[in-house]
């Protein structure tokens, strides 16, 4: 009887036992359950943050850049603006075009160079890459490379090669956004500017720079004066090309290019005015 008695309280007490350790084993799950969740939610709360914060600085930066382009007039020099690859397969790409002879300009002496084609990789890069972002950044998603206007590369390597004081001329309303690439520059050229006063902008100093490889110069069309010193050694590389808003408009005398016969310019614009008549018919 007494080992009956025995059996069935330990028998009792292993019962217990075994109830109090699952017991505290689920509660042991679910609390470490829950921490992980929590853990995983402050990880995913941190990276959302992050990218809103990512995301507020590139606006912020964007809108102060845009405020300096438009507080100087529609003119803005920046710097490191294209990636390694980027910038390596454009370099490669133009070590290969033959130069030519500028045709006769009112302000450029003594440039080369040749007007690449638009299945280029650089034209490429040019219409999405880098640059494409940045000058949608600090205009609006409405710019794109115009396809009319061609990509030029210009070399500065001849004696007395430069600009004089001069503004672009404005081929598109609205007008467009000149941009000068920099891809190498070992010359003593110096290119300058001179700010205008808008709104809260009172500096007219003049603006001096050697421009930097892997730099570019946005300037609105129309705008801002500017030149280039003339070269009396070293060598300096750009490409110069421009971007438009969306429905923007060629103008009839415009001239597109420096180093295309005038029939090939010609050609274009029709091709252009054609385009033009059948987004209208469209529309």
């Amino acid at each position: 009887m007494k080992k009956c008695l025995f059996l069935a309280v330990l028998f009792m007490w292993i019962r217990n036992i075994e109830s109090f350790s699952l017991v505290h084993y689920k509660n042991h799950h679910h609390e470490s359950q829950r921490t992980k969740n929590n853990k995983l939610s402050c990880r995913l709360g941190m990276n959302q943050l992050q990218k809103n914060n990512e995301f507020d600085w590139q606006d912020a930066a964007a809108r102060k850049q845009k405020r300096k382009f438009e507080d100087s007039g529609g003119i803005l020099y920046q710097t490191g603006i294209l990636t390694k690859h980027e910038l390596s397969t454009i370099r490669n790409e133009i070590s290969s075009v033959a130069l030519q002879n500028e045709q006769s300009s009112t302000v450029a002496r003594n440039r080369m160079g040749a007007v690449l084609p638009p299945t280029s990789k650089t034209v490429e890069i040019l219409k999405q890459g880098s640059i494409h972002n940045r000058v949608q950044q600090i205009m609006s998603p409405a710019w794109t490379l115009s396809d009319v206007v061609p990509v030029e590369l210009r070399v500065y390597e001849k004696q007395g090669a430069g600009m004089e004081w001069h503004v672009d001329d404005v081929l598109y309303d609205p007008p467009q956004i000149e941009v000068v690439l920099t891809l190498e520059n070992v010359s003593d050229c110096i290119t300058q500017w001179k700010p205008q006063v808008v709104r809260s902008c009172k500096n007219t100093t003049l603006v001096r720079t050697e421009t930097d490889a892997n730099s570019i110069l946005l300037l609105r069309a129309g705008g801002v004066e500017h030149a280039v010193t003339p070269l009396s050694f070293g060598r300096r590389v750009i490409l110069k090309f421009v971007y438009i808003e969306a429905g923007a408009t060629l103008l009839p005398d415009a001239r597109c290019t420096q180093f295309t016969s005038r029939s090939k310019t010609k050609s274009t614009k029709r091709k252009h005015k054609q385009q033009q008549q059948q987004r209208s018919k469209r529309q």
